[in-house]
């Protein structure tokens, strides 16, 4: 989990989910705002979308039920959401374009 840049404190996985989706959050700790670092987030979601993305070109070459793959797919998908948030570095400036 990350912790803030300002006073460390390590963030909740609920309040690590939230910045995920949002550009900036108040720290619970010390209210200062934090920043998710896109870059490294960006990286790795897109390597865990790429796999997925290349198993469903693959599947009617292997040879897979259509229910097995869509279960593969669903688990796949729920441990991506659940993992997110480890994922995520935090920084104290806004990302620069």
């Amino acid at each position: 989990m990350p912790h803030c840049d300002n006073c460390g404190a390590k963030w909740t996985w609920s309040d690590t989910f939230k910045i995920s989706f949002l550009n900036k959050r108040k720290c619970p700790n010390c209210a200062n705002m934090q920043y998710p670092k896109t870059n490294a987030n960006a990286k790795k979601l897109y390597a865990a979308c790429a796999f997925l993305f290349a198993v469903s070109i693959l599947l009617p070459y292997l040879d897979v039920p259509l229910n097995m793959f869509t279960l593969f797919v669903t688990i796949y998908s729920c441990s991506l959401i659940i993992a997110l948030p480890y994922a995520i570095q935090l920084s104290n400036q806004p990302k620069i374009r």
